[in-house]
């Protein structure tokens, strides 16, 4: 930040500017230039709750391409929320995170959790598809996700296409519009 003459300043510009562009690339599917700024912000950052923020997008980030990384930064993150005690992140990471991560993996063994979305993701996983369409057939809205889970539980093509364009369309959300994606390629294959 050359044009700014305060360090203190300069500095919180700084690292604002590579948490915009960590999530941003995130989102846009460019993971090796987010997991940049993501491990940028690591290293010099040092309110803890952002770093338990900054190791659970890393560890969603890690989604498609390993198991072990992710977890490995849910696990982080999971650890530094207990030791400053919060509650939120806690509950986030061990209801949402996880359960998600191990979901996608199929590695469900031990995980649980409070919320009935998960559960559904959970079941799916499990191949307990009738189970995830009974879960999910309680809500009265979807999310991207929550069609994503029943697409893929039923097999619904239409399903998955509105997934895909509404992760894209609503939430710009490139990186997580993979999901239904390569369902739809699973389907097709």
């Amino acid at each position: 930040m050359q044009f700014v003459n305060d360090p203190l300043l300069s500095q919180l510009l700084e690292t604002r500017l590579d948490e915009t562009l960590f999530i941003y690339h995130w989102k846009r599917n460019e993971m090796l230039l987010s997991r940049k700024y993501g491990y940028q912000l690591l290293r010099k950052t040092y309110n803890l709750r952002k770093v338990v923020d900054i190791h659970n997008i890393l560890a969603q980030g890690y989604l498609f391409e390993s198991y072990e990384q992710a977890m490995h930064h849910a696990q982080a993150a999971l650890d530094i929320a207990t030791e400053i005690d919060s509650e939120r992140a806690i509950y986030g990471l061990r209801n949402y995170t996880i359960p998600f991560l191990s979901a996608h993996h199929a590695k469900t063994k031990g995980i649980t959790t409070e919320d009935q979305a998960e559960k559904a993701h959970l079941a799916l996983a499990n191949g307990d598809f009738e189970m995830c369409v009974q879960i999910l057939e309680a809500f009265d809205k979807f999310t991207p996700f929550q069609q994503y889970y029943l697409g893929k539980a039923t097999r619904d093509k239409q399903l998955l296409r509105k997934s895909y364009r509404r992760f894209i369309e609503e939430r710009d959300d490139y990186f997580y519009a993979m999901l239904p994606l390569q369902a739809l390629n699973q389907l097709d294959s």
